[in-house]
């Protein structure tokens, strides 16, 4: 129901903008009923309807004409009509004049500046004075709330009939199941019928997949005789009749068809007297390609999630069409209505292609082209025959003669490739395959199936391998690609584009037109695919539609939605529509492309295409690819190459030198409901629970002989486990699991949000280095990691350090860089950092000096001015471990800040913060070697790494005794929790004096670490670098003052890892009267200016300030982030719960909010400094 009232917004706009035309004497309709549109447009977006602005629509026994908008509900049909008209214009003769000239006469508004009719059913309903609000809302209402009986009841129906599906679905399924156990006839039929689905369709299919088929048939072969008026279908379909022969086995020995249906039989009636009702076949279509997509949401989601199904909007299609007229016309001299012009739809889906096709073909060279030139096949069964009925009708409508359409085929185009071919379903399917195998295809247009895979294991619905294609696209995309992460060379439509290319280059010349995800554009793993399609085809058109929500959304402020996408909810990703040609004539080849603007609507969008027609009318920009096959590439700085790259797979292979040697992306589990939990007893539950599952699962399978398919034998109930392909390769290699409470780690999983991780080989599907970054306890204490934005990343690039294991999502595809790698079992440390990239630093930073000597010393540096006030140098033991990794097994006697075994200990630098806790200086990591006394060296006060001074009085040095916990952990200071020393265990041996620091001091891998830090947030470097960034990891500049940023790079890091000891920001708490005290979050919520949070129900926090949202990661700020993961949330799979409060401290998030604050404002001064 609309809901609007005379003092809305929208109605305030409307008025206003009259008042401002007739202020500028504008009165003429194109003008005035602009403003009338707006209201309508808003309107249509609350009933989640579309608006269409002129809407063309058929008259009997005359040509189509249009109105000035019509609104169209979420089933595709037309709910209401608008046509406006001058002021000066008599709106009562005009009215009369348009019903003359076969106008709908139900529910169409006849709308003046200052009046407005509205008829319905026939009948004029009002005529009001719409300069009155409270009568323009009126007649909205009107309008907007009309429906007939037929309206009425379908719209009902079809909810019923969608939620009902699963259970009738239910029922036939376990009818199919019993009959196949006692009823021969139907065992043989479908046995037979299984053997040609295998061979037509894909050679791994499954028994419930066949099953499915047959109910799809059983559920909707009415619709296809009723709604298209073709009680023949099933006789006259070689699929169709097929298939009914195992259906007239099923029901042969006591299950009634007749019966059954009966209870749909509402359902069916609405639907047809719903279809019968829309006189124009174009729309009616439109119509039944909604219900078809309803239907897969009811019972074939798995299906519609393997082949992307997704359905081409109309003014795509037309657009497409019409191109590749043109296109023939001027490139090659033809037209598809040219003989030889052989035209395939390899996806063809409900036939949009091939129907609107059929209009562009001469009427005398029609029966030709459709008998022997028009091809389009389809894997699925359902689509199959709503394209067949399709294409027939339209041929019956543009000819008067009804044929069956023998150029479609029920087949996996894909397929087509391999070359072992088998029977195809029938044998008339069989040979119609065969003539398409053997036949040149000129034009392949359609619209490939979009997905990358099953988006959970557990749906058990992989996308099927080809050898031939896949083996093409290795061979060629994946080959000459610099990128290190190709799985999205799986995509499907992918192979589509390697599949159609193949043929094109086989047959010398053609046209490729697809409508497919636009990530071949610019995608960082689909460098080799450009590469290809730029050498394989002459000139290139691409028409860049946007659409990639996750990466616009918010892109300079601005939220978007469905309605940006040109395929609404079916594909929420970005969408291009591209013209490959290869013509050997084309002397100059190019590609072109067009962009619209991110901000655009689907409808803006289909009105962009509607008004070029065809692709010759489009403004193009040529793209010249560069060295790395990049098409995009505004933006890109020239002086990027100079830099030293921080990682890539080259340096990793040793080929050429970079800063860091290890790098890892972030933990991936597949289970994050499962592993993941701020709980830490929930969490220990959930593993055991899931390990439980598991073992018996394997039990149960290897007690089985013959061993079944693993995909069919296991269980696959979320409640209980979450299935990996690991964890089905070890169910295969008879692996147990035993729970081990020590898995049990702390981990980051969003920017500032700490979790509980069970961290092992088995359960965490991807460890990546992760065992070699963080493999213990005490590794976490020491060594720190800094996440970049990886490859490919949609959003701005951001940067975080942690000292816990992060989930590869902390940053965007993140890509780690730890100071420190290990052996597995937490020995073997060493520097991360190289010595050629230590040697570059200090050899571009020279003028600072190493030292008087320039000579390194195994020492523990404790640089505190003597009674002279110079800096003294001690010595530690010599036990400290070199760049090989020897004697490194302890954890105090491997204190190396170089790869020679170099350790610092620094006084602080009263100025370089005012967080206390960040007081070591340059050069100086947390590191403490045991045995070294700390009240000997001077006066009154030694600061150890980052964290507390230690009083001259304590006389004592760091113990080895088991409960001396230190604490280094936590950016390394040591915590209150330290709770003994020793006595004094070895003197010291002085040693020359160590530089000056301000002027002498030695670059140290520690300070290459805090810059590199610093330099990833400097704004202007994100900015300048934008688009390097995106397609290769960060290069790293050298700016002037190293010391400046090695300084706030440290700073930085006490922040970012350090978040929990920050102090509070003071905000302003607001309690609920009479609500009792209560700490508990279920979801906090932002108020719209950002200055109030609501945390609960019983507190809200007023007073933040607005620079905490300057500090983003990403699209969010660091507060925003926890107040999204910060809340109470069931997994909807396995019914998990993640409660994120804690009982031992109830007040821990509301604490944290202003700890927060406190990071993100100290983040934010640190980096406009920078």
């Amino acid at each position: 129901m609309l809901s609007i009232k005379p003092n809305h917004k929208t109605i305030k706009e409307y008025y206003l903008a009259l008042e401002t035309f007739s202020r500028i004497g504008i009165t003429h309709e194109t003008a005035v009923r602009n403003a009338f549109q707006s209201l309508l447009v808003t309107c249509c977006r609350q009933m989640h309807w579309n608006f269409i602005e002129e809407f063309h629509f058929k008259r009997a026994g005359r040509n189509p004409a249009s109105v000035d908008g019509a609104m169209l509900d979420r089933f595709n049909v037309v709910q209401g009509y608008w046509e406006a008209k001058d002021t000066q214009d008599d709106l009562a003769k005009e009215i009369s004049k348009k019903f003359t000239e076969g106008y709908p006469r139900d529910n169409i508004i006849f709308q003046q500046p200052e009046r407005a009719i509205l008829w319905q059913g026939n009948t004029q309903i009002c005529d009001v004075d719409i300069t009155n609000a409270n009568l323009l809302v009126q007649v909205l209402k009107e309008l907007f709330s009309y429906k007939t009986d037929i309206q009425t009841d379908w719209e009902v129906a079809v909810e019923e009939f969608k939620n009902r599906i699963p259970e009738s679905a239910g029922l036939v399924i376990n009818l199919i199941e019993q009959e196949r156990k006692v009823n021969k006839r139907f065992i043989d039929t479908f046995n037979t019928f299984a053997d040609l689905c295998r061979a037509s369709i894909n050679p791994n299919l499954a028994d419930p997949a066949i099953e499915e088929m047959l109910v799809q048939h059983l559920l909707t072969e009415r619709i296809f005789s009723k709604v298209f008026e073709n009680s023949d279908f099933v006789n006259r379909n070689i699929i169709a009749s097929e298939i009914e022969k195992v259906i007239q086995a099923l029901t042969s020995r006591s299950f009634s068809r007749h019966e059954f249906l009966k209870s749909l039989d509402r359902f069916y009636v609405s639907l047809e007297k719903r279809a019968l009702a829309i006189d124009d076949f174009s729309q009616k279509q439109a119509f039944l390609n909604t219900v078809y997509e309803k239907f897969f949401q009811g019972f074939a989601v798995k299906v519609a999630d393997t082949h992307g199904i997704v359905y081409t909007p109309q003014p795509i299609v037309e657009f497409m069409v019409d191109s590749v007229e043109e296109i023939l016309k001027c490139e090659f001299g033809k037209s598809l209505s040219s003989p030889n012009v052989h035209i395939l739809d390899p996806f063809t889906g409900t036939g949009s292609f091939v129907v609107h096709t059929l209009h562009k073909i001469n009427k005398t060279d029609l029966k030709n082209k459709f008998m022997n030139e028009l091809h389009c096949n389809e894997i699925m069964l359902l689509p199959y025959y709503i394209a067949t009925m399709n294409i027939e009708h339209e041929y019956y409508s543009l000819t008067g003669d009804y044929e069956p359409f023998p150029g479609i085929c029920l087949v996996d185009t894909f397929q087509l490739a391999e070359e072992v071919q088998a029977s195809m379903f029938s044998e008339e399917n069989t040979q119609r395959v065969q003539k398409l195998k053997e036949t040149p295809i000129f034009v392949f247009i359609s619209n490939p199936p979009y997905n990358a895979g099953q988006v959970n294991e557990n749906d058990n619905n992989k996308n099927r391998k080809y050898p031939v294609i896949d083996k093409r696209v290795s061979d060629t995309y994946a080959k000459d690609s610099k990128a290190t992460n190709k799985n999205m060379l799986q995509d499907p439509y992918i192979k589509a584009f390697r599949w159609a290319s193949d043929n094109i280059i086989k047959n010398g010349e053609g046209i490729v037109a697809f409508i497919s995800n636009n990530s071949f554009i610019d995608g960082i793993a689909l460098d080799g695919m450009r590469k290809h399609l730029n050498e394989n085809f002459d000139r290139i058109y691409i028409i860049d539609l946007k659409g990639n929500i996750r990466k616009d959304s918010m892109k300079d402020g601005i939220p978007l939605g469905e309605k940006h996408t040109v395929f609404g909810l079916g594909a929420m990703v970005g969408i291009s529509i591209a013209f490959l040609i290869k013509n050997p004539k084309i002397t100059e080849p190019k590609i072109l492309i067009s962009e619209v603007d991110f901000r655009e609507t689907r409808i803006e969008k289909f009105k962009f295409l509607e008004k070029k027609g065809q692709v010759y009318n489009i403004d193009w920009k040529e793209i010249i690819p560069d060295k790395n096959n990049n098409w995009l590439n505004e933006g890109m700085q020239d002086d990027w190459d100079e830099y030293n790259s921080i990682g890539s797979k080259e340096a990793k292979a040793g080929e050429i030198n970079s800063i860091f040697k290890l790098y890892s992306r972030g933990v991936v589990t597949c289970r994050d409901a499962w592993v993941f939990n701020f709980g830490k007893n929930v969490l220990e539950i959930n593993i055991k629970k899931m390990i439980e599952a598991y073992n018996e699962n394997v039990i149960k399978y290897h007690l089985q002989s013959p061993k079944p398919k693993v995909n069919e034998f296991i269980n696959y109930d979320e409640s209980e486990i979450s299935w990996s392909e690991s964890l089905k390769f070890n169910l295969l290699r008879n692996k147990i699991f035993k729970f081990d409470i020590s898995s049990i780690r702390k981990s980051i999983y969003r920017p500032f949000v700490a979790s509980n991780l069970y961290f092992d080989k088995y359960l965490t599907e991807r460890r990546y280095q992760y065992h070699h970054i963080f493999p213990t306890l005490d590794s976490e204490k020491e060594n720190l990691s800094i996440c970049v934005s990886g490859i490919g990343h949609d959003k701005q690039f951001y940067c975080l350090i942690t000292n816990q294991i992060p989930e590869l999502f902390i940053v965007e595809k993140s890509q780690c860089f730890p100071f420190y790698a290990y052996n597995e079992d937490g020995t073997g440390k060493k520097e991360n950092i190289t010595d050629w990239a230590l040697q570059e630093f200090q050899k571009r930073y020279s003028g600072l000096g190493t030292g008087d000597s320039g000579k390194e010393y195994n020492l523990c540096e404790i640089n505190k001015g003597n009674e002279n006030g110079q800096n003294q140098i001690v010595q530690g033991f010599e036990s400290v471990a070199g760049s090989d990794g020897s004697n490194n097994g302890d954890l105090y006697n491997n204190q190396t800040v170089s790869e020679g075994g170099n350790v610092r200990v620094d006084k602080p630098d009263e100025e370089s913060s005012r967080f206390d806790s960040i007081q070591h200086s340059r050069g100086a990591h947390p590191q403490i070697q045991k045995g070294i006394p700390l009240s000997s060296v001077g006066s009154d006060r030694v600061t150890v790494g980052i964290g507390n001074s230690i009083d001259d009085s304590s006389k004592s040095t760091i113990s080895e005794h088991s409960d001396a916990e230190t604490n280094i952990g936590e950016n390394g200071k040591i915590g209150s929790n330290a709770r003994s020393f020793n006595k004094l265990t070895e003197p010291l041996n002085p040693q020359p004096p160590a530089p000056n620091p301000k002027t002498q001091t030695p670059i140290t891998k520690w300070d290459i670490f805090y810059y590199i830090y610093a330099v990833l947030h400097k704004p202007e470097y994100r900015t300048k670098y934008a688009a390097n960034l995106r397609r290769e990891l960060p290069r790293i500049p050298y700016y002037d003052d190293f010391w400046k940023y090695s300084e706030s790079g440290k700073k930085l890091a006490e922040l970012h890892v350090n978040y929990e000891s920050q102090p509070e920001y003071p905000l302003t708490k607001i309690e609920a009267p009479g609500k009792q005290l209560d700490y508990k979050i279920v979801k906090m919520k932002l108020s719209k200016d950002k200055q109030t949070l609501i945390y609960n129900d019983f507190l809200s926090l007023t007073g933040i300030p607005y620079e905490a949202f300057e500090y983003k990661l990403g699209n969010r700020s660091a507060l925003e982030w926890l107040i999204d993961q910060y809340q109470i949330k069931t997994d909807k799979r396995s019914g998990i719960v993640n409660d994120p409060n804690r009982p031992d401290e109830p007040d821990y998030i509301l604490k944290l909010i202003g700890k927060i604050i406190t990071v993100s404002l100290e983040t934010v001064k640190i980096v406009r400094e920078l």
